[in-house]
């Protein structure tokens, strides 16, 4: 499970999670509108990185990336 901090605070905020394979590099985006995501398609003895951005798709805009966050799993 990967969670984040909402510093807007606004319930319906949509967010897209990227998802690095740290061994290809091929990049995954996932879009929610919770604080948290669980990701079911990883595999064991592989590590990821995920960074997560608030988007606003009224004005097709949104906030930068947050910094990477790596992760191996076991």
């Amino acid at each position: 499970i990967i969670n984040w901090t909402d510093n807007y605070n606004e319930p319906t905020t949509p967010y897209q999670v990227e998802k690095t394979d740290n061994a290809t590099g091929k990049k995954t985006i996932l879009k929610t509108y919770f604080k948290s995501i669980t990701d079911g398609s990883v595999s064991s003895g592989s590590s990821y990185s995920y960074r997560v951005k608030a988007i606003n798709e009224e004005e097709e805009t949104s906030s930068k990336w947050t910094g990477a966050v790596s992760v191996t799993i076991p």
